[in-house]
């Protein structure tokens, strides 16, 4: 799993309770594109060459920081941000690479004062009051109610969920646990962060 690492516990126990003799095999984070053959499905920011990939969900990425941190907007361009520090990923990550991918299109570069290669201690930064940073808005949505978002204008900052297997004919378990993963995400859909 590329992305969202948040939602890990719940995929689990509904597999488990769904399909209880399954065993499943977690790799999270830098796994590389050799390895993706092992795997039943991946859940990528990005379609994946060479495999079968299906979108399961679209989200927005917001600017958010805590409450305590004392900027407070709804609507922010990006030109705005040039003077902010922000937290990031790790440049290899997938969100960061989206995020900088969107802001390198508009001839603009971040200042990153605090990085990490782990989301759940870029969440507990945000949460802490630390800086600015980037929130995912469904895959994300367990980061404290403290947290304040803006979305950037004209133009919001998305990216695409993908479910994405290296196999082109799926067993009748392998499809009925597919159409499981993508039912999950739909319903985690209904539930994310909101202006």
């Amino acid at each position: 799993m590329e992305v969202a690492s948040p939602f890990i516990p719940s995929i689990v126990a509904n597999i488990k309770s769904r399909f209880p003799n399954v065993r499943l095999n977690i790799a999270q984070h830098n796994v590389r594109e050799t390895d993706f053959k092992q795997f039943d499905f991946i859940f990528s920011s990005k379609a994946l060459q060479g495999l079968t990939n299906v979108p399961v969900l679209k989200e927005e990425i917001f600017v958010g920081w805590s409450i305590s941190y004392g900027y407070s907007q709804q609507f922010v361009n990006p030109k705005d941000l040039t003077t902010e520090k922000f937290i990031g990923l790790s440049p290899i990550n997938p969100l960061r690479q989206t995020t900088d991918n969107y802001f390198l299109k508009r001839d603009i570069t971040l200042d990153y004062k605090y990085e990490t290669d782990d989301p759940a201690t870029a969440r507990g930064l945000i949460e802490a009051g630390v800086n600015l940073s980037f929130i995912p808005s469904v895959t994300w949505q367990t980061i404290s109610s403290k947290i304040q978002i803006a979305r950037l204008t004209p133009e919001p900052l998305q990216r695409t969920i993908f479910l994405s297997s290296p196999h082109k004919k799926l067993t009748s378990i392998q499809r009925e646990i597919s159409n499981e993963l993508i039912l999950i995400f739909l319903s985690f859909q209904r539930s994310e962060l909101k202006i």
